[in-house]
């Protein structure tokens, strides 16, 4: 692992040269100092429909229909979050804080993964939101990465919460290599659960902290967020082992999640049917399948009933269908768009579009104290994301 000194130098010279932003030296001016504080300025002076911050630096009032309820761009800039504890966010403070954090995620680490917006969204929301999720609220290292995202300000606290065990470069220069944090040239558990992209020697080009998901890096090649056994399932199948929530696939790769990061930190079923102990005493009969009351999903995967508020989850624009795909112990899988209208992921000068599990998720970056949105390439995939200052 890098030193601190070294670190700090690696960071300032290397974001100059990943190799993810193809092109935009041609673009965009070359990156300024990352360690001075950012001047956000109001997003809000010429949107009648945005949601202004209040004097104490919460979300305003946006009434009983909030304005544009898709539309994450009107975020507003407060260089700090209103409250440490999520749960005492209304939903406009959720949304653009969210929204925020994953901008920032994306143009510092880029559009890598779960980083991407739309994806990093879906995972934000769920973690800030205790209306909608009421029973899953975060502890442990998914608390501290939360935290740490609501409040980075600049690159250097983004890699803070991607690489919390301190940045660890790329080594010799690849011309495309996804694994785990360390495993070139570095102790792969000082940040076992971070994942990197290494186009070229220095700062990765891409890096995510699977943690956002409640899952680990899986060091098979090349690497992706997995469960806590990784690429080490001995059997297909669904089980609980500690806190552990296993679900093994046929290739032998763990889909699940640690269950000490949500609700209770407990995991538990068997036979098939298991899943996070939700923060709830009401007990169920534990079933793969969930139900739908109006727009809220509700499900007992772990023998204790939990629900999502599908319509406050996906930006006042989602719904309900339980037989909608996913894993059987993610009850939100059945939150899903209100419209058929596919959803397309793109740049518009410095409008950044993504697709919240379906659902159009957008923000204005300069609005954020970042620059212009770009295409980034990242294993083999482009989609778009902020320019870091």
């Amino acid at each position: 692992m890098l030193s601190s000194s070294r670190r700090m130098g690696i960071v300032g010279r290397q974001l100059l040269r990943r190799g993810a932003f193809l092109g935009l030296a041609a673009l965009v001016p070359a990156c300024i100092d990352l360690f001075h504080s950012t001047d956000f300025e109001a997003a809000c002076a010429n949107d009648a429909a945005c949601i202004p911050a209040a004097s104490d630096g919460s979300a305003g009032d946006a009434g009983d229909e909030p304005a544009a309820p898709a539309d994450a761009s009107d975020a507003p800039n407060e260089a700090a979050p209103p409250s440490d504890d999520f749960c005492l966010w209304d939903a406009p403070t959720v949304r653009t804080r969210a929204a925020r954090a994953c901008a920032w995620l994306g143009a510092c680490d880029g559009p890598f993964g779960g980083n991407a917006f739309g994806n990093c969204m879906a995972s934000a929301v769920l973690a800030y939101d205790c209306t909608a999720n009421p029973g899953r609220r975060i502890a442990g290292a998914a608390l501290d990465y939360w935290t740490c995202l609501a409040k980075a300000t600049s690159c250097a606290a983004v890699d803070a919460c991607v690489f919390p065990g301190g940045i660890q470069a790329c080594g010799a220069v690849f011309s495309e290599t996804v694994g785990c944090s360390g495993a070139d040239g570095g102790a792969a558990t000082t940040n076992p659960r971070t994942r990197v992209d290494c186009k070229a020697a220095g700062h990765p080009s891409g890096a995510e902290n699977c943690v956002a998901t409640g899952q680990t890096c899986n060091s098979q090649m090349p690497s992706t967020c997995s469960g806590p056994s990784a690429g080490a399932c001995s059997a297909p199948g669904i089980s609980c082992n500690g806190t552990a929530l296993r679900d093994c696939t046929d290739a032998g790769t763990d889909l699940g999640i640690d269950c000490a990061l949500f609700g209770k930190g407990q995991c538990v079923g068997d036979g098939g049917v298991a899943g996070c102990a939700p923060a709830t005493t009401t007990a169920c009969a534990a079933t793969a399948t969930v139900t739908c009351s109006d727009r809220t999903v509700v499900g007992c995967p772990s023998g204790y009933e939990e629900r999502i508020d599908c319509a406050r989850y996906l930006v006042d624009a989602g719904t309900c269908d339980p037989t909608a795909p996913g894993r059987s112990w993610d009850v939100s899988r059945a939150c899903i768009p209100v419209s058929a209208t596919p959803c397309t992921e793109q740049c518009s000068g410095t409008t950044l579009s993504g697709c919240m599990r379906g659902v159009p998720v957008t923000v204005d970056c300069v609005g954020l104290g970042l620059r212009a949105c770009a295409m980034v390439s990242l294993e083999a995939k482009s989609s778009p994301a902020c320019v870091a200052p």
